[in-house]
């Protein structure tokens, strides 16, 4: 069996210079200039499932140590207890429909910035999904996640149609959309990205919540067209901006909240929003 993940009710943050709007016309206010917007309802910005990983069996039963007091048994995803100590706990992949779990080697210990063959390239706490693999941190909760934009929203599946996996989320991951390389992504998936969270599906209802997370970057550069998948059109330090039609614009980080106007643009200057654009204590904006 092989564990794919699923981001429902996560979508792409497209920016608007006055007012921001989720995908297929939810309105969510994101901020700009001074022109109100909304972003083109027929604009299907939602985040694709990742694809599933190799069926390779990735967790191989190992020797629970039984002086360890773990939630689960033989051993724990996030706490990581109820193994040796030469070995981690991952899912068993013999297990899936019940979230069992083994305790499995660790070739080489990658984490969120490292691509993967198989679980055995991810190092405790982290599971390998996707094609090309990735690593991704297990979670129970937000605290669970590493950084300003990792909150524990992804929910691991297996098979086709695609079932949860009981008691098995990762984190988005904590990255900086600003940057084109060394921003905290993985090489398969280069491209860091604002994303929206919207449990209830309900725009404005209060449980909004602003996140990073990595894709593969587009091939989209400044002026670029991104109405057909928003900022995933774009290449990585680019975003999807309003400013009468959907483009490519670089995003920057204001050198202090409420304070843009600086930051690193190649073209354009870093404009804040309305309505403050934050990650954790981190401001964002956009080169106009």
């Amino acid at each position: 069996m092989s564990i794919s993940s699923a981001r429902s009710c996560l979508f792409v943050f497209v920016f608007a210079l006055g007012a921001a709007a989720c995908a297929q016309g939810s309105t969510e206010t994101d901020g700009g200039s001074n022109t109100d917007a909304t972003v083109n309802p027929n604009v299907d910005a939602r985040v694709n499932p990742l694809a599933d990983a190799a069926s390779t069996p990735d967790a191989q039963q190992g020797t629970p140590d039984a002086g360890s007091n773990c939630a689960n048994s033989p051993c724990d995803l996030v706490q990581q207890c109820g193994c040796s100590i030469a070995q981690v706990c991952d899912l068993d992949s013999n297990a899936l429909p019940t979230g069992g779990t083994a305790c499995r080697d660790v070739s080489t210990p990658g984490t969120e910035v490292n691509d993967c063959g198989s679980n055995f390239d991810c190092a405790a706490q982290h599971v390998c999904i996707g094609t090309p693999g990735a690593c991704r941190k297990y979670c129970n909760v937000d605290a669970d996640c590493s950084g300003e934009g990792g909150i524990c929203i992804v929910q691991l599946t297996f098979g086709s149609p695609p079932t949860d996996i009981p008691g098995a989320k990762v984190c988005t991951r904590s990255c900086e959309p600003e940057k084109a390389t060394a921003n905290g992504c993985p090489p398969s998936e280069d491209a860091c990205h604002i994303y929206q969270y919207d449990p209830d599906g309900t725009p404005n209802s209060g449980d909004e919540q602003l996140l990073t997370d990595c894709d593969a970057a587009g091939a989209g550069g400044d002026g670029a067209d991104c109405t057909t998948n928003g900022s995933t059109d774009c290449q990585a330090g680019y975003d999807c901006v309003n400013t009468g039609s959907l483009v490519c614009k670089q995003s920057c980080q204001c050198p202090s909240p409420g304070l843009c106007g600086g930051g690193s643009c190649t073209t354009g200057t870093c404009t804040g929003y309305p309505t403050p654009l934050m990650i954790g204590a981190t401001e964002y904006g956009a080169c106009i």
